[in-house]
């Protein structure tokens, strides 16, 4: 179920164990998001979702509101009725990767929050007549807040003024804070807010949205850096589907961060 405690209905999954005739069972869940197998071996059973059916249906659900599994509203009635109850991402239940469109990493890896493993192992239980409840994390990102109106908004001031500082991070992504890090992992983990702007520990405004509306074109620009080298000055650009964002520093060089500081 989803994290509003709403049954994913229909959903074509497999069950594969040394157990079972051929290794596998298969089948869709019920009307109340419930799949039930009888006559399961003693050996562990491993359970795989249809991987673009789930992201269809998962990007589409909301977020609850506050964050974190202290937060949940299915733990607690699941642990009561006595099932074994587990928080997951798609990527932890799926049976391969589905088509995430545009998305693209300098590491070569899936949205390293929704799939914490590149290659999905499915979610693996010991049959052993128990229920299993498994809350489902939608398939969401963080966008930025930006009021698109003729009237000054504090929000767009707040926001971006957090834009005009990651201007002077890196490209790098394992650099925490830099500009890939920002939009290619802290918005695209749904788990807590964004958190750090280049060296500022800060939160901007932020909601969530389907992760195909995400920000899909990330682009870190040196201009001292290929075969034309123009300019001295570094940028960045992201587009969403409803956004636009580009934030550049005056210079690149030391006379920039002289400037700066007088």
């Amino acid at each position: 179920m989803d994290e509003q405690g709403k049954p994913l209905v229909n959903m074509p999954y497999s069950l594969i164990s040394k157990g079972l005739p051929n290794y596998v069972r298969k089948g869709k869940t019920d009307g109340f998001g419930v799949l039930r197998e009888e006559d399961l071996s003693a050996h562990p059973v491993t359970l795989y979702i249809h991987a673009q059916s789930l992201a269809n249906e998962m990007e589409q659900r909301p977020l609850r509101e506050i964050r974190g599994e202290e937060a949940s509203v299915v733990k607690p009635k699941a642990e009561a009725e006595g099932y074994q109850y587990r928080y997951v991402t798609i990527g932890q239940i799926s049976d391969g990767l589905p088509v995430i469109k545009d998305w693209k990493d300098s590491k070569d890896i899936p949205p390293p929050y929704h799939f914490p493993d590149p290659e999905p192992k499915g979610y693996q239980v010991h049959p052993l007549n128990q229920r299993y409840v498994l809350e489902v994390c939608p398939f969401r990102a963080w966008v930025l807040l930006l009021h698109h109106q003729k009237e000054y908004s504090i929000v767009n001031a707040y926001n971006q003024c957090l834009m005009s500082v990651l201007a002077y991070a890196d490209g790098d992504v394992d650099i925490e804070g830099s500009v890939k890090h920002f939009f290619n992992r802290q918005m695209v983990d749904v788990s807590k807010l964004p958190y750090k702007v280049e060296a500022l520990s800060a939160t901007p405004v932020v909601y969530d949205v389907p992760f195909s509306e995400r920000y899909t074109r990330v682009e870190f620009i040196d201009s001292q850096k290929g075969n034309n080298k123009q300019g001295d000055t570094k940028l960045f650009y992201v587009a969403s589907k409803k956004d636009v964002i580009v934030s550049w520093r005056g210079t690149a060089s030391l006379d920039n961060y002289l400037t700066d500081a007088t």
